[in-house]
């Protein structure tokens, strides 16, 4: 399942280019450009793309409880409102 089977909205997230660029060469392709990484260059700045990305899951979460609590148990509820809890 995806988010939109839900009604939610796909969107991009906003993360940076060059980070962008770099998650898809370093971690989603095998090339050698990634060999040519050195110990700092290797280095990420994990707020680039996390922020973004979690920013987004906030969205969905809010989406959920809200239009979906009436057709959840009390239990489930509760769980989607500690996620969004810990996370805002």
């Amino acid at each position: 399942m995806i988010p939109s089977d839900f009604g939610f909205d796909a969107k991009s997230v906003d993360i940076p280019k060059n980070i962008s660029k770099r998650f898809n060469k370093d971690l989603s392709h095998i090339s050698y450009s990634r060999l040519k990484q050195t110990p700092e260059t290797q280095k990420w700045t994990y707020a680039d793309f996390i922020n973004p990305i979690k920013s987004r899951c906030i969205e969905f979460a809010r989406f959920i409880i809200n239009n979906y609590k009436d057709k959840m148990s009390k239990g489930e509820l509760s769980r989607w409102e500690n996620l969004l809890e810990s996370k805002t």
